[in-house]
Protein backbone atom coordinates (compact mmCIF):
# COMPACT_ATOMS: atom_id res chain seq x y z
CA UNK A 1 0.00 0.00 0.00
CA UNK A 2 1.17 3.62 -1.17
CA UNK A 3 2.35 5.69 1.85
CA UNK A 4 0.73 9.02 1.98
CA UNK A 5 2.15 10.02 5.53
CA UNK A 6 5.34 9.53 4.18
CA UNK A 7 4.43 11.88 1.09
CA UNK A 8 2.43 14.05 3.34
CA UNK A 9 6.14 14.65 5.43
CA UNK A 10 8.18 15.21 2.70
CA UNK A 11 5.82 17.93 0.91
CA UNK A 12 5.86 19.28 4.33
CA UNK A 13 9.55 19.15 4.37
CA UNK A 14 9.81 20.65 1.46
CA UNK A 15 7.16 23.69 2.29
CA UNK A 16 9.63 24.15 5.61
CA UNK A 17 12.08 24.44 3.76
CA UNK A 18 10.98 27.20 1.09
CA UNK A 19 9.88 28.80 4.60
CA UNK A 20 13.22 28.63 6.00
CA UNK A 21 14.72 29.77 2.29
CA UNK A 22 12.22 33.00 2.61
CA UNK A 23 13.14 33.46 6.39
CA UNK A 24 16.36 33.78 5.70
CA UNK A 25 15.81 35.91 2.59
CA UNK A 26 13.55 38.39 4.62
CA UNK A 27 16.46 38.18 7.52
CA UNK A 28 19.33 39.43 5.15
CA UNK A 29 16.96 41.78 3.14
CA UNK A 30 16.21 43.75 6.59
CA UNK A 31 20.31 43.71 7.32
CA UNK A 32 20.64 45.05 3.90
CA UNK A 33 18.40 47.76 4.25
CA UNK A 34 20.09 48.29 7.72
CA UNK A 35 23.67 48.81 5.93
CA UNK A 36 22.50 50.68 3.28
CA UNK A 37 20.39 53.56 4.96
CA UNK A 38 22.83 53.35 8.16
CA UNK A 39 24.42 56.52 8.33
CA UNK A 40 28.15 57.06 8.39
CA UNK A 41 30.44 57.05 11.46
CA UNK A 42 31.91 60.01 12.71
CA UNK A 43 35.18 59.73 11.78
CA UNK A 44 33.90 58.97 8.13
CA UNK A 45 31.63 62.72 8.49
CA UNK A 46 34.92 64.43 9.77
CA UNK A 47 36.80 62.70 6.72
CA UNK A 48 34.49 64.16 4.21
CA UNK A 49 34.30 67.35 5.86
CA UNK A 50 37.66 67.98 6.11
CA UNK A 51 37.70 66.84 2.35
CA UNK A 52 35.06 69.50 1.35
CA UNK A 53 37.16 72.05 3.11
CA UNK A 54 40.24 71.26 1.10
CA UNK A 55 38.17 70.90 -2.38
CA UNK A 56 36.51 74.52 -1.41
CA UNK A 57 40.01 75.90 -0.68
CA UNK A 58 41.57 74.85 -3.60
CA UNK A 59 38.56 75.89 -6.17
CA UNK A 60 39.48 79.34 -5.07
CA UNK A 61 42.99 80.61 -6.24
CA UNK A 62 41.34 79.92 -9.93
CA UNK A 63 38.80 81.54 -8.87
CA UNK A 64 40.38 84.94 -7.69
CA UNK A 65 42.41 84.87 -10.64
CA UNK A 66 39.51 85.01 -13.05
CA UNK A 67 38.08 87.86 -10.93
CA UNK A 68 41.56 89.92 -11.40
CA UNK A 69 41.35 88.90 -15.06
CA UNK A 70 37.86 90.49 -15.23
CA UNK A 71 38.46 93.60 -13.67
CA UNK A 72 41.96 94.85 -13.88
CA UNK A 73 44.56 95.40 -16.80
CA UNK A 74 48.18 96.06 -15.74
CA UNK A 75 47.04 95.95 -11.53
CA UNK A 76 44.57 99.11 -12.41
CA UNK A 77 40.29 98.42 -12.34
CA UNK A 78 39.11 98.49 -15.56
CA UNK A 79 35.67 97.30 -15.22
CA UNK A 80 33.57 100.39 -14.65
CA UNK A 81 30.10 99.66 -13.09
CA UNK A 82 27.05 100.81 -13.91
CA UNK A 83 27.44 103.24 -10.92
CA UNK A 84 30.74 105.17 -12.62
CA UNK A 85 33.49 103.47 -10.36
CA UNK A 86 35.50 100.64 -11.08
CA UNK A 87 34.59 97.22 -10.24
CA UNK A 88 36.15 95.82 -6.81
CA UNK A 89 38.06 92.11 -7.70
CA UNK A 90 35.41 90.98 -5.15
CA UNK A 91 37.76 88.90 -3.23
CA UNK A 92 35.00 87.33 -0.78
CA UNK A 93 33.32 86.64 -3.93
CA UNK A 94 35.57 85.50 -6.48
CA UNK A 95 33.60 83.15 -8.97
CA UNK A 96 33.82 80.90 -12.06
CA UNK A 97 31.81 82.95 -14.15
CA UNK A 98 32.23 86.61 -13.42
CA UNK A 99 29.23 87.69 -15.23
CA UNK A 100 26.74 85.45 -13.23
CA UNK A 101 26.46 87.11 -9.08
CA UNK A 102 28.01 85.78 -6.27
CA UNK A 103 26.56 82.78 -4.19
CA UNK A 104 27.54 81.71 -0.74
CA UNK A 105 29.15 78.90 -1.91
CA UNK A 106 31.48 81.67 -3.90
CA UNK A 107 32.06 82.62 -0.17
CA UNK A 108 32.50 79.69 1.91
CA UNK A 109 35.39 78.69 -1.18
CA UNK A 110 36.96 81.99 -0.02
CA UNK A 111 36.33 81.52 3.29
CA UNK A 112 37.45 77.97 3.46
CA UNK A 113 41.35 79.27 1.26
CA UNK A 114 41.69 82.03 4.29
CA UNK A 115 40.51 80.08 7.31
CA UNK A 116 41.73 76.63 6.02
CA UNK A 117 44.12 76.20 8.97
CA UNK A 118 41.42 77.48 11.50
CA UNK A 119 38.34 75.71 10.21
CA UNK A 120 40.00 72.32 9.38
CA UNK A 121 40.55 71.72 13.90
CA UNK A 122 37.18 73.81 14.69
CA UNK A 123 35.02 71.53 12.65
CA UNK A 124 36.94 68.45 13.96
CA UNK A 125 36.16 69.50 17.16
CA UNK A 126 32.25 70.29 16.77
CA UNK A 127 31.85 67.21 14.95
CA UNK A 128 33.42 65.15 17.82
CA UNK A 129 31.48 66.98 20.82
CA UNK A 130 28.36 66.08 18.68
CA UNK A 131 25.89 63.17 19.96
CA UNK A 132 26.00 60.55 16.36
CA UNK A 133 22.92 58.52 15.83
CA UNK A 134 22.93 55.39 16.66
CA UNK A 135 23.54 52.33 14.27
CA UNK A 136 26.28 54.60 12.45
CA UNK A 137 28.73 52.20 9.81
CA UNK A 138 31.52 52.94 8.34
CA UNK A 139 31.74 53.90 4.70
CA UNK A 140 34.88 51.69 3.95
CA UNK A 141 33.82 48.12 2.95
CA UNK A 142 29.79 49.12 2.42
CA UNK A 143 29.60 48.52 -0.78
CA UNK A 144 31.55 45.14 -0.64
CA UNK A 145 29.24 44.06 2.18
CA UNK A 146 25.95 44.98 0.15
CA UNK A 147 27.09 43.18 -2.84
CA UNK A 148 27.63 39.99 -0.75
CA UNK A 149 24.16 40.45 0.69
CA UNK A 150 22.40 40.50 -2.63
CA UNK A 151 24.17 37.75 -3.73
CA UNK A 152 23.38 35.71 -1.10
CA UNK A 153 19.60 36.95 -1.29
CA UNK A 154 19.76 36.50 -5.09
CA UNK A 155 21.31 32.52 -4.36
CA UNK A 156 18.49 32.21 -1.52
CA UNK A 157 15.58 33.85 -3.54
CA UNK A 158 16.44 31.11 -6.68
CA UNK A 159 16.32 27.87 -4.32
CA UNK A 160 12.92 29.16 -3.28
CA UNK A 161 12.25 29.20 -6.86
CA UNK A 162 13.78 26.36 -7.91
CA UNK A 163 11.54 23.99 -5.41
CA UNK A 164 8.89 25.62 -5.89
CA UNK A 165 9.23 24.88 -9.51
CA UNK A 166 10.18 21.49 -9.10
CA UNK A 167 7.12 21.07 -6.39
CA UNK A 168 5.30 22.81 -9.52
CA UNK A 169 5.81 20.29 -11.91
CA UNK A 170 5.30 17.27 -9.65
CA UNK A 171 2.18 18.87 -9.02
CA UNK A 172 2.68 19.71 -5.72
CA UNK A 173 1.57 23.30 -4.92
CA UNK A 174 3.46 25.12 -1.47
Amino acid sequence: MFDFLKLKSEISSVAGKVRGLRAEAEKLKRQREDLATAPATKEDTIRLMLAQIDEAAARYPARLRAAIDHNTTCGQPSNIGSNGRPNPVGIFTAREHQTIPPSIFDVQDCLCFVLQGQLKPVIELALKDTPWPDGAQPVEGRAAALEKLDREIANLDAEETNLRQAAAAAGVVI
